[in-house]
């Protein structure tokens, strides 16, 4: 699950009472969430951050803070922050001893491309890829051909998303199915936690 912290600095007037943080998925849009932020809204007008817990993996959030005002309500600044956690999406296989057809379904719309690279057992060389497939009603499969039968192969994938403008890929997420072409077996790994590429860090910044 996606945790992050928001920090800001807060507007100094003396019509402000207190200040109100707000989320909500960027692809479905709507109104903004208030409730799960510690501290809980509405925050004290001297608070400088909050953390939000237990949000989806893999989905584009937008974050905000509000400032509630004796006069004239609840006024925003207008900066809104994008923020995203990669998670990793176990991906699938169909092998014969001299390919592979690697898939990732069930992607939510904000990923919009697969990175696929293909490894020897070790892990270690790079034998085909990297090789970059638009998703397409949340899937994207990549053929791996030409292989040596007998032999065990590593499939890597990364995720890509649009964060604030910004294309960003999960660099840092190791997210590997394990095939040998002589068998009708395959695991999967997934041996690291994904992290948040905002800056490689899960704190975002309002103000």
């Amino acid at each position: 699950m996606a945790n992050f912290t928001l920090n800001w600095t807060p507007n100094i007037n003396g019509n402000i009472i207190s200040q109100q943080a707000e989320y909500r998925k960027k692809s479905v849009g709507g109104g903004y969430i208030t409730i799960g932020f510690t501290p809980s809204n509405p925050m004290s007008i001297s608070e400088t951050s909050a953390i939000i817990t237990g949000l989806d993996n893999n989905v584009v959030y937008e974050f905000r803070i509000g400032n509630n005002c004796s006069e004239g309500g609840l006024v925003y600044d207008g900066i809104i922050k994008e923020g995203l956690k990669f998670g990793c999406v176990a991906p699938t296989e169909i092998h014969t001893p001299s390919s592979i057809q690697a898939s990732v379904s069930g992607l939510p719309v904000d990923i919009t491309k697969v990175v696929f690279r293909l490894y020897d057992s070790a892990g270690t060389s790079l034998l085909s890829g990297p090789t970059t497939v638009n998703t397409a009603s949340g899937s994207a499969t990549n053929n791996f051909t030409g292989l040596t039968s007998s032999t065990t192969y590593r499939v890597r994938v990364e995720l890509v998303a649009i964060v604030g403008g910004v294309e960003v890929t999960s660099t840092m997420n190791n997210c590997e199915l394990v095939v040998n072409t002589d068998t009708q077996n395959s695991f999967f790994l997934n041996e690291n936690n994904d992290s948040l590429l905002i800056n490689n860090s899960d704190n975002l910044t309002i103000q």
